[in-house]
């Protein structure tokens, strides 16, 4: 494997959007990071970690190409995409009580970005890069919700038309007869990634292929036909109007709080 350097401010400009311009330069000369370059293939999280080395342990972020995060529990697995900008960290330490597995797809050469030391030392220069990439992570951490939610929506077509205008939001591009989704992405895969059966997910991708909602192109991407956001539309239930519920108990013990001497 062969290791350069890339620019983190390049990979993430937002990384920077509290910087002024002259400190936006500044950190841009600075922000080196070692680029590791992976093949395609499929690597478990430890394997990945070994790779990776040592400077994988705080987090990568990706320079690019498209890294599909498998978690498998009880032989049903779950799968979410991680592209450009998106932090993640191959070393995270094992749930305790449940026997999760983790995997990465890459389905083409892809580089990360080791967060080492180094990125360390331009953070404590200018904090408010760490600050830009807590809002980053929060913004990656509300995909995995959203797509947790359309797992919950009650019929495979209206999961796979969310899905893919989910997608869209990030990585879609509009054309004269609809959204190209630009990701090969196959049947298996979508079925991890809207928790269904993968045969049901064929039964459903073939009827919005019929009607013209969401065809396969010949190159393996997507086109997402703009009407199919009716299907949307029919799964839509009024808001609740209860307020949101306030779990008691005490899992861990309070903090203590600790005046600050004058």
């Amino acid at each position: 494997m062969k290791t350069d350097y890339v620019r983190l401010l390049d990979i993430e400009p937002r990384l920077g959007e509290r910087l002024t311009r002259d400190e936006f330069v500044e950190a841009r000369r600075l922000a080196m990071a070692p680029a590791v370059t992976l093949p395609a293939g499929h690597w478990e999280a430890a394997e990945l970690a070994h790779t990776l080395g040592p400077g994988s342990s705080s987090g990568c972020m990706i320079a690019d190409g498209i890294v599909a995060h498998d978690l498998t529990l009880a032989g049903r697995t779950a799968t979410h995409l991680l592209g450009r900008g998106d932090v993640l960290v191959p070393a995270a330490r094992p749930t305790r009580h449940l026997p999760l597995s983790r995997m990465f797809g890459i389905a083409a050469a892809t580089h990360l970005a080791l967060l080492d030391g180094g990125f360390g030392a331009v953070v404590r220069r200018w904090p408010a890069i760490a600050e830009a990439l807590f809002a980053l992570a929060e913004r990656q951490m509300e995909r995995v919700a959203v797509q947790q939610l359309i797992s919950q929506l009650p019929r495979a077509d209206q999961r796979i038309v969310a899905l893919f205008w989910h997608l869209a939001d990030r990585w879609g591009r509009d054309e004269d007869d609809g959204v190209v989704v630009p990701l090969m992405i196959d049947h298996e895969t979508i079925s991890h990634l809207v928790d269904g059966r993968r045969s049901t997910i064929s039964t459903a991708l073939g009827r919005l292929a019929d009607q013209g909602l969401v065809n396969r192109l010949a190159n393996g991407t997507w086109l997402l036909a703009r009407s199919s956001q009716a299907l949307l539309a029919e799964a839509a239930a009024p808001a609740p109007t209860s307020p949101v519920r306030l779990l008691g108990g005490r899992p861990s013990r309070p903090v203590e709080l600790v005046r600050a001497s004058r």
